[in-house]
């Protein structure tokens, strides 16, 4: 065989080898099952609704505008995803890595985030509603103009997290770690701050409308200029004197 012949099927072989490579790559892309590697995949726009992708790992992937509808990420790797407009509604993400990831308008209403953490997460304008996220943790995230109503976030984790302008509505947020959080211009209709511990929160202009502070530890939390409607304070710790005088004699202030 001549040096010429060789040379072309030394190159078809390696054009073979990669279109075989490419192939696979494709393959494992295209196919929603637990336990993979995802993260040389590109999930852009991508529709998956219903898929199991437990334990998989897509670190660092971009899923923007991705469908993953009633679709399960438990124990799943998503740190740093970029998963910005999203809907991932009635999706299971129990115990999954969500750290840092990019979750701008991304929709997870009625979706369960319990034990998941999303600490350092951007969460501008995401929505929230009727979610499962007990147990949770949200340390240090971004979440301006967040939208929660009917949540469940017992035991959370939402330390130094920035909810300016927050929306909500008839969540509980019982026994959870709230301490220097910002929420500025919030509104906080019906929601459970009961047992929690919000030291050094940040709640000027608040909307605290039948909200409830039951034994919650209220120390150096700023309340100025908040509005106060059968809000309650019963059995509250350090209750700072600036609004100890709109505190009737039943624990709630108006």
């Amino acid at each position: 065989m001549t040096t010429r012949s060789l040379c072309f099927v030394a190159g078809l072989m390696c054009a073979l080898g990669a279109w075989s490579t490419s192939a696979k790559a494709d393959a494992i892309c295209d196919t929603p099952r637990p336990n993979t590697d995802y993260t040389a995949c590109d999930f852009f726009g991508k529709i998956f609704d219903g898929a199991d992708f437990s334990h998989s790992d897509f670190s660092g992937v971009n899923m923007m505008n991705f469908k993953c509808r009633r679709c399960v990420f438990d124990g799943a790797k998503l740190h740093k995803t970029d998963l910005k407009w999203s809907d991932l509604s009635e999706s299971s993400f129990v115990a999954s890595d969500l750290r840092q990831a990019d979750l701008f308008h991304t929709r997870f209403d009625y979706a369960t985030l319990s034990g998941a953490d999303l600490s350092g997460s951007f969460q501008f304008g995401t929505d929230l509603n009727y979610v499962k996220a007990d147990k949770a943790n949200f340390a240090g995230a971004f979440m301006k103009d967040i939208i929660m109503e009917e949540a469940s976030f017992q035991y959370s984790d939402f330390s130094g997290v920035n909810m300016l302008g927050g929306y909500i509505l008839g969540s509980d947020f019982r026994w959870s770690n709230l301490r220097n959080m910002q929420m500025t211009a919030a509104s906080a209709e019906e929601v459970k701050f009961s047992g929690s511990d919000l030291s050094g929160t940040v709640l000027r202009g608040a909307r605290l409308i039948e909200t409830e502070f039951v034994g919650a530890n209220l120390r150096d939390v700023d309340f100025g200029n908040a509005l106060f409607e059968q809000t309650d304070f019963r059995d509250a710790q350090n209750i700072p004197s600036s609004i100890q005088h709109v505190i009737g004699a039943d624990g709630r202030a108006n």
